[in-house]
Order: C-alpha cells, then structure tokens, then sequence
C-alpha cells in the first residue's frame, strides 16, 4: 500500500472529527479537501525520506562483493603500463601572490603556482622557481583551477561522429568559454536508449590549436530510464552474458582466449563493468546543456530506484543527469558509488 494511502486517510478523519455540524458544507469541503491534499503530501515525504535509507549497508556489501570481481578480471586481462619517461621542460611559468583555490575547498593566500609546458607541475607556498621562469605577477588576483563544464556544445566543435568532425579552433565561442574560466568540456554525439551507447570526448578550448583539442576519447556513455520492464528484462540478460563473457576472458589462454567475442550489443557495456568508461542516466530528452546543449528532462524516483539497480547489476556508479527527487534516495546513491 502507498504511504499516501493511509496518511490520507488519517487527515481525513481528523479533520471529519474537528468539523462542527453548523458550518457551511460546501465551505467545510474545500478547507477538508486542500487540508487532507496538504497533509497527505507532507507525511507521503517522510514516509519516503524513512524508508528511502533502509538498506544502504546491504548496498555497499553487494557493491564491494562486485568491485572486488571486476578488479581480478582487470588485473588479469590488461597489460602492465610502462612509467612514461621523463621529458624535458621548455618553458617555465610561475603565477605568484595570488590566493590559489586548489579546488578542494582550500585556498593558500599570496600562493604561487607553477607550470611546465602546458601543465601545472607545482602549487604552494615556497615553491621553488626555475631561473629562466616566466613571472605573472597575481597579487591581489584570484587564481583557480580552469572550469569543466561536464555537458556542452559548440566551442570550436562540430555535431560529427567525433569531436573534429567540422571542428573550428578560431570559434569565437571558445574565447567566451576562456573569458568565463572554462578550459574543457564533455561533448556528446549520439546516445544509447536501452543499452549503454553513443560517443563522448573531453575536450580542451586550445584557442588556435586543433591538434590537442581532444583531451581523452569516449570517457562516457549514456541510456536512458526508466525502462519498460521488457526492456529491463533484457538488459538484466545481457548484463549476465557480459558477466560470463569477462570471468572466461579472464581463464581462457591460448586459441581459446583469441577467439572469445563478446555478446552482440554488449560493446560498450563491458567497457563500463571493466572500469574503462563511465554510464550516464538520462531522462526521456538525453542531456542538459550548456552553451547551445540540448535540452534534457529531469525524472523521479521510479526512475533512480532502476538506476541503482543498474548500478549494482553493473558492479559501477552511475551519474544521474538531473534526477528530481535524489534528495530522497541520498543514501542509496552514495552506497553504489554513484553521483548527480
């Protein structure tokens, strides 16, 4: 029985017994009906704030158990990486005296932060700076880390099958994103509907400069809830033959192992069980935007419920785009590791 069943029902006769018999009826009717609607919404709340947090504990446990499986299967399928050998340093940049917000909350007055080449190599407070280093000179100046703005589009790139299809480093865009502290942005072409698809990219606003616009290739995917419970279904199915699929990836050796392929549809969503790419959940219109983004519809708790069942199938957290009552499942979502 829902909740709002039975609290309706509470105010109902609380209201009956506290109504005196000379008043007008069709006046006590609409105070008793907007009275009753009001206390019915209100306890329905706490009767799902109470027991949206029932089993985070149990969540984690199962999440655990799952992590624990996919971390063996990665560790015996991918190569060891090699350390990246050590370049030299053509330039040197020291941004000095301005108060450096690290990004976690913590700000270090009259800080300087170092950079060699493109990237930052060191922030602090007796940072130690190369003679032949370039000084801007920040007093009084806030310096912070450049802005990642997760959903966007246009800035210097196209709606091709991948980022530089029709990409423009001159865009004019580009300089209104640097104006506003915006350094990167993830683009998204396509979208997957009942199975985790479509193509993703970080990439950079290098005003002028193509070759490194795209910082890291199809970091996401994405599909949409909630399912239809046949669709569910399916998806429940194909998440057991990825299973199987990885677990005799990871014991198969020889001719065996070579000849292994992956259930049919299943591509993108092994990249995600294997920890190679995160699964976004949308609503009915995909994603939110942000300079010319498209324009995407929040969903309810129908719909996060099945998300963190998709999380748990999945042995991954999930990022819900725009879920309108989270709030409500707060706990459940941390349980999985999953985000908003």
């Amino acid at each position: 029985m829902r909740p709002t069943q039975s609290y309706q029902d509470l105010a109902e006769q609380q209201l009956v017994s506290h109504t005196t018999m000379n008043q007008d009826v069709s006046s006590t009717t609409g105070v008793r009906r907007a009275l009753t609607l009001g206390l019915a919404a209100f306890f329905a709340v706490l009767g799902l704030v109470e027991s949206a947090s029932a089993q985070p504990e149990e969540i984690r446990r199962r999440m655990e158990e799952i992590r624990r499986r996919r971390q063996q299967q990665r560790q015996e399928q991918q190569p060891q990486e090699e350390e990246p050998e050590e370049t030299e340093v053509s330039s040197w940049v020291a941004i000095q005296g301005g108060n450096v917000h690290r990004g976690d909350g913590s700000v270090l007055r009259n800080a300087t932060v170092l950079i060699a080449d493109d990237k930052i190599h060191a922030v602090g407070l007796d940072v130690e700076i190369p003679e032949d280093a370039t000084i801007v000179d920040a007093s009084g100046k806030v310096v912070s880390p450049g802005f990642c703005i997760l959903v966007a589009s246009g800035m210097g790139v196209g709606g091709g099958q991948t980022p530089l299809d029709g990409a423009n480093p001159f865009d004019p865009m580009m300089k209104l994103g640097l104006a506003a502290g915006i350094t990167s942005f993830m683009w998204t072409q396509g979208e997957g509907r009942n199975t985790p698809g479509g193509k993703s990219a970080l990439v950079k606003l290098t005003y002028g400069e193509l070759e490194n616009m795209v910082a890291v290739e199809d970091p996401i995917v994405s599909m949409r809830v909630p399912l239809n419970p046949q669709d569910m279904r399916k998806f429940r199915q194909l998440v057991e033959k990825a299973d199987e699929y990885l677990e005799k990836k990871r014991t198969a050796t020889g001719d065996e192992a070579k000849n292994l392929k992956a259930p049919n549809g299943a591509e993108d969503l092994i990249a995600v069980m294997k920890g190679e790419k995160r699964l976004w959940l949308k609503g009915p219109g995909g994603f939110g935007g942000f300079f010319g983004g498209g324009g995407g519809q929040s969903y309810g708790n129908e719909a996060v419920r099945q998300g963190l069942e998709i999380a748990q199938l999945i042995g991954s957290g999930v990022v819900f785009d725009r879920p309108t009552t989270g709030w409500v499942l707060a706990d459940e979502i941390a349980a999985t590791g999953s985000m908003v």
